[in-house]
């Protein structure tokens, strides 16, 4: 019998109400710590955050193409992965930063609360506008977040360029800058090269 067989075990009876996320979350947890264990996996022992990186954006194109192809079954399956890796991610930060699974989970869940004070405190808000509203004012005021020089500030540096184009023009959309349509656009381009005097 190897050493983690008797883990295995536990963490199997651990989570004998499978209907109990909190129980099946520490099923899979126990599960990953074997894995990284001296006497669990050599692969898995030899990843690392920057080695799962690739992993999490497969998975996560994975889950979306679910998504729209409204394939129930496969999303189960697709977001469990991605319970997989940031399970593990979380693990291997734990052991080589020192900042424990648990923190990272009591940190999201702290903030989510802060962030919704129209839930868990005494704000009001009756639309999803109002909400962000809400959600931004806590994060300049309460969190102490410098507001970005810019809309387009937040964006991840690592989205690939065509996104990021995609999603810089919605963002800036939202702010009245954007066009009807191509014509509108060339229009508009035309007028200003014209006026500027470079036509």
């Amino acid at each position: 019998m190897r050493k983690h067989d008797d883990a295995l075990h536990k963490s199997t009876i651990a989570a004998e109400n499978p209907g109990d996320p909190v129980s099946a979350f520490g099923k899979l947890m126990e599960i990953v710590k074997i894995l990284r264990s001296p006497s669990g996996c050599p692969w898995d022992r030899e990843q690392t955050v920057e080695s799962l990186l690739p992993n999490i954006l497969e998975e996560t194109y994975e889950a979306i193409d679910a998504v729209r192809l409204n394939d129930t079954m496969n999303l189960s399956e697709e977001l469990g992965d991605l319970f997989l890796l940031i399970t593990m991610i979380s693990y291997i930060v734990e052991q080589t930063e020192s900042i424990p699974v648990a923190a990272t989970i009591n940190a999201i869940s702290d903030k989510l609360v802060r962030r919704h004070p129209h839930v868990f405190g005494n704000s009001a808000a009756d639309s999803a506008e109002e909400v962000l509203e809400i959600w931004n004012s806590v994060k300049t005021k309460v969190e102490n977040r410098s507001e970005k020089n810019s809309v387009l500030d937040s964006l991840p540096l690592s989205l690939p360029p065509l996104e990021r184009s995609y999603l810089m023009q919605k963002r800036a959309a939202k702010y009245g800058f954007d066009w009807p349509d191509s014509i509108g656009y060339s229009k508009r381009y035309m007028k200003r090269l014209m006026n500027s005097g470079r036509l």
